[in-house]
């Protein structure tokens, strides 16, 4: 597997790889800022080892996350809701990894590569 930075130009060669790139500090960085510090799931204030949760593994070295201005028009809020969604978005370690209903709606619908697959050796 080959994956390419979009901005950084890095190239990696695995996922684990990829998750110590500068490229993905700044999606952090910038999925943090964007969610105001706050656990998309349970809405608590996040502490410096939150999870950047991929939602979408389509665009991996290339996600997409948009901060937009604020708009008054509810069919342009919705819209750019809808279509315009993030690949990443920012959770609490509980949220992602833990037994919670939050957990299971987090990963219902994300089909998750068996590349970026970060299951911890049983040895």
């Amino acid at each position: 597997m080959r994956i390419k930075c979009r901005d950084t130009k890095e190239i990696v060669y695995s996922y684990t790889d990829y998750l110590k790139t500068k490229h993905w500090r700044d999606i952090r960085a910038l999925a943090f800022q964007k969610s105001n510090g706050i656990c998309k799931c349970c809405k608590k204030e996040l502490s410096n080892d939150f999870i950047c949760h991929h939602r979408s593994y389509k665009r991996v070295g290339e996600e997409r996350i948009r901060i937009l201005p604020y708009n008054n028009n509810l069919f342009v809020r919705a819209f750019q809701k809808t279509f315009l969604g993030d690949d990443v978005i920012t959770v609490c370690r509980y949220c992602h990894n833990g037994e919670s209903k939050n957990h299971i709606k987090l990963h219902e619908f994300v089909r998750v590569p068996y590349w970026a697959r970060q299951e911890k050796d049983s040895t």
